[in-house]
């Protein structure tokens, strides 16, 4: 299934997907819906395929779905017994090293047997030639540190270099993972599948003929035994215990011990409840204070999304109780109520009412968004950008709504936030909205923060 982003977020990209068991829908079949999300491109990613072996052959394969161009395999789709889709999962699954050259800076000092011994580890180079649009030929030499991988960053005056190692730099075999999916004839085959499924974590949904449901987000994560993830052992640098959302030390005190074993990672088959969704959301509750390792889940989980598309969804799944259909699947898919909407907004009124005095622009975008809903259609009557609008006043009335909120809602977080991000040298973006709301609803929820702190300008700390 496809369709447009539910919950709308001033982003252009955010994947959704949930599974319904049998004791969920009208029909008592299980229902699968996967609304995969990217920023417009041309040549498009996704490309709609069926590879069939089977009706006019004596082939083993016979799966339909979405894949990218050259792929022999279906990523996102279904066979005659099994459907599957995915979104994006957040799994931390690099680290960032800063190594310490030798005099000569053509090598690394590393311990390699933990004896404390540190000892010269060649840098490996290569020359690359790279053929230019114009036709001019460029050639490049790329250095990096086999242990742990490129060097992004070199100062040879201050004898350091900065490396950074992925678990995509390992070889993997995912194209294998997708070939026995499209053979699987149940989510249990399935499941035996995705175990060599290492990079590019994705959270995988199952759903069978027989009414299995499953979620597993399978990837290679790697273990890191120097961070603690002991709840009553916090990170300690002095102890050994390092964070590991910093760059580490190169020298081979924080080196993976291999991946977490498949238990380890995330997941869930057949629950009481008869639902799984995700929309790019953390899998486990070890960020919800801010702090990945306190929790004693040792899997680390990056750019996770802020959880209101999880959340609608959540809510109109529940709203639909055990009769949905794939037309109830659909008009999920296409529901356009702002969640972020709801949370800013009454707080922007608030403030507006409070100021008193505002300006004729002013007074117009607060009026746009006293009047709004919180819903975000097109405006528009077809799909085309020089569309005419739509007659229909509501809608009319939406569409300028959602518009002067995502117009408003960057020069929010530029004044809560920018005076912060700039002093770290960064920008703001929309990654900054779940700390926005939480700071605008401290009374209601709880922060691991004080909340007065992004409304205050730090450079003025002489002024409350």
């Amino acid at each position: 299934m496809t369709g447009v982003q539910t919950c709308a977020l001033p982003i252009s990209e955010g994947s959704n997907n949930w599974v319904l068991a049998p004791g969920r829908t009208a029909a008592g079949k299980a229902l699968l819906a996967n609304d995969p999300h990217l920023d417009l491109e041309n040549p498009a990613v996704w490309f709609l395929a069926h590879l069939d072996a089977v009706t006019d052959g004596e082939g083993t394969m016979n799966v339909a779905g979405a894949t990218f161009p050259g792929i022999p395999g279906v990523p996102i789709g279904r066979n005659p017994h099994v459907a599957w889709g995915n979104t994006t999962a957040y799994y931390d699954v690099a680290d960032v090293y800063v190594e310490t050259l030798n005099a000569a800076g053509d090598a690394v000092l590393f311990d390699g047997d933990g004896d404390g011994t540190l000892e010269e580890v060649p840098i490996v180079r290569k020359e690359v030639t790279f053929a230019r649009a114009d036709g001019e030929a460029i050639t490049a030499t790329l250095e990096g540190v086999p242990h742990h991988g490129p060097i992004v960053g070199k100062n040879p005056g201050e004898r350091t270099a900065v490396t950074v190692r992925w678990t995509g730099h390992e070889a993997t075999d995912e194209l294998t993972a997708f070939l026995r999916l499209s053979r699987a004839t149940s989510v249990a085959e399935a499941r035996e599948a995705l175990r060599i499924f290492g990079v590019g974590a994705q959270n995988f949904l199952l759903v069978d003929t027989a009414g299995h449901i499953g979620w597993w987000p399978r990837a290679n994560v790697p273990r890191r035994p120097w961070a603690s993830f002991d709840q009553a052992n916090p990170i300690d640098p002095a102890g050994g215990s390092l964070p590991p959302w910093l760059p580490l030390p190169g020298d081979g005190s924080a080196e993976w011990a291999g991946y977490l074993s498949d238990e380890e990672l995330p997941q869930i088959w057949d629950p009481a409840s008869g639902v799984i969704a995700t929309a790019n959301q953390p899998m486990t509750a070890a960020l919800d204070d801010g702090d990945p390792t306190n929790d004693g889940i040792p899997v680390l989980q990056s750019g996770a999304a802020h959880g209101f598309r999880m959340q609608r969804i959540a809510d109109l799944l529940a709203a639909g109780g055990d009769a949905h259909t794939p037309e109830t699947m659909h008009a999920i898919q296409a529901d356009t109520h702002s969640l972020p909407g709801e949370a800013v907004v009454p707080a922007v009124l608030a403030a507006a009412d409070a100021a008193g005095d505002l300006d004729e622009a002013a007074q117009r975008m607060v009026a746009r968004l006293r009047a709004w809903a919180f819903t975000c259609p097109t405006g528009l009557a077809g799909t085309a950008p020089d569309a005419p609008g739509v007659e229909d006043p509501v809608e009319t009335r939406e569409a300028v709504g959602c518009t002067a909120f995502h117009y408003l809602l960057p020069k929010i977080y530029a004044h809560a936030f920018g005076d912060e991000a700039a002093q770290i040298g960064m920008g703001v973006s929309h990654h900054f909205l779940r700390t926005l709301v939480l700071s605008l609803h401290a009374d209601t929820m709880p922060v691991p923060f004080d909340p007065h702190v992004f409304w205050d300008d730090v450079t003025t700390p002489e002024e409350e």
